[in-house]
């Protein structure tokens, strides 16, 4: 069981899985008044309910893209294959690919929190709805920002019987909006003013439009 005090603190309304909730808490008790903790604290014995469905990405620079640094055992078996060292879009549609790299930027790069929900569908066409959420956390190095989060299925998979994922549809995607914390040098690097990545948005039916907040 997570520690009960974990589950005190008020998780934003936009973060809907108990499960990313929970990691959300932890994190925001391990930052305290920083932008983002260090790797370091990280107690994954406290948080050890979670490991399996958690991640860490790092940014690829020359690729404009991100990587799957370390993901949990869950997260393999959801998409039936090791995803460490993989392309996080490795097969992602444009639209899906270019929304998720803007709001994960937005995680390095202004220390946004943001969280992402997707319809897998698998190659038995049984669709996944899940939950990412992606936290800013400092790397062992101290320079990097990498990204911590989770990966929660809304419905049971293991007895479907698919051996992929065949597409990967994006339903909404929301920046948790955090103050800069004045005096945290890793707030004074992104700059006096964080710009939102972008606007929150909904995926509307019948179409991949917008819908702002």
């Amino acid at each position: 069981m997570i520690n009960e005090t974990l589950d005190k603190p008020a998780a934003p309304e936009e973060i809907l899985h108990p499960g990313s909730r929970s990691l959300f808490r932890y994190w925001e008790a391990l930052r305290g008044e920083r932008a983002a903790p260090d790797r370091a604290e990280l107690d994954l014995y406290r948080i050890r309910d979670l490991v399996p469905s958690m991640f860490i990405m790092e940014r690829h620079l020359a690729r404009q893209s991100y990587k799957w640094r370390l993901a949990g055992t869950k997260l393999c078996s959801i998409w039936h294959h090791e995803l460490t060292g993989k392309d996080v879009f490795q097969n992602w549609h444009a639209f899906e690919r270019d929304l998720a790299l803007r709001l994960l930027d937005g995680v390095v790069g202004s220390m946004q929190p943001c969280v992402m929900r997707f319809r897998l569908q698998t190659s038995l066409n049984h669709t996944i709805p899940v939950e990412m959420l992606c936290l800013p956390m400092r790397a062992h190095s101290g320079e990097a920002i990498h990204v911590l989060g989770t990966i929660m299925a809304f419905s049971e998979t293991h007895s479907m019987g698919y051996d992929s994922i065949a597409r990967i549809e994006l339903l909404s995607a929301r920046a948790i909006w955090t103050e800069p914390v004045p005096g945290d040098p890793l707030t004074a690097k992104t700059g006096p003013s964080l710009a939102r990545p972008f606007a929150n948005f909904r995926v509307i039916a019948g179409g991949k439009s917008g819908h702002t907040r």
